[in-house]
């Protein structure tokens, strides 16, 4: 049995590392986030930008469906009936808070291979534009069932990191506003019981704000103006730097050069 299971391991290390070596070819057919499904064979695959995918086989002789799910080094493989219609629920998968932890990582992660190139391109592009669209999107609807069930995922119930993803999903997303709104509140009463960073809730205002076509209290927002970078709007800037320090961040003349040097070449703005 130890064998068997060891080579069963191999197969998904072989299974992820083919998928990542045709990921290019399958990124220009299908874009960095897709599927493929050939009912005929019984095989399907996922893949989520390099780091995350899976593939299922089916094995009708057997009633079985054997499916290997990777998250970078992380290889997972599960045995379930292809007659059992019922999936693991998803209340179930909500209770769970490793698995929120999980999702919220991978969801940051898959933005990531998503927005980087999209990025890049200047934002031309807009196929890779629409698949973040819709990743954001779907995101942004089992978020919210996250929060109706536990409030918003902080420190505790899913780690600082994945709390940070969370709150990056919110910047990201383009409403809808009253949930942003509701999550801002929450957002700022979890930073005041130590559950979210000051910089995380500092770096959403501003978004929400400038979403809005308001002026940030921050300044860490910046857009083009012909070849500089310059920060968006800021409501009575004399006092940002005071606001910053209450929030952690460094003065902001140090935060735009900063900036300035990590987006100057590609023509991005945070």
């Amino acid at each position: 049995m130890a064998g068997d299971s060891w080579d069963l391991l191999q197969l998904g290390v072989a299974l992820r590392d083919a998928v990542a070596y045709v990921l290019p070819e399958l990124s220009a057919r299908g874009g960095l986030l897709g599927e493929l499904d050939d009912s005929r064979l019984g095989v399907r695959l996922q893949w989520q930008g390099a780091q995350d995918g899976e593939v299922a086989f089916e094995w009708p002789r057997e009633d079985r469906r054997l499916v290997y799910r990777w998250a970078g080094e992380t290889i997972g493989l599960r045995i379930e009936a292809i007659s059992d219609a019922t999936t693991p629920a998803d209340d179930d998968a909500l209770d769970d808070a490793d698995a929120i932890r999980e999702r919220l990582l991978r969801i940051d992660r898959i933005d990531t291979a998503l927005r980087t190139p999209w990025s890049d391109g200047g934002f031309s592009d807009t196929a890779l534009e629409a698949q973040l669209q819709a990743q954001v999107q779907a995101a942004m609807a089992w978020l919210r069932e996250v929060v109706d069930r536990h409030g918003w995922p902080g420190r505790s119930l899913v780690g600082e990191d994945a709390a940070a993803a969370a709150c990056r999903l919110l910047q990201h997303a383009d409403g809808p506003r009253e949930f942003q709104d509701r999550c801002l509140t929450l957002i700022a009463q979890a930073a005041r019981d130590g559950e979210m960073s000051l910089r995380d809730l500092a770096y959403l205002t501003d978004a929400l704000r400038v979403q809005r076509g308001r002026r940030q209290c921050f300044g860490t927002k910046f857009r083009r103006r012909g070849s500089a970078l310059v920060p968006c709007p800021i409501e009575r800037p004399a006092q940002v730097d005071a606001r910053r320090r209450e929030m952690g961040l460094e003065p902001l003349a140090e935060y735009a050069q900063r900036i300035r040097a990590t987006f100057a070449s590609n023509g991005a703005a945070s």
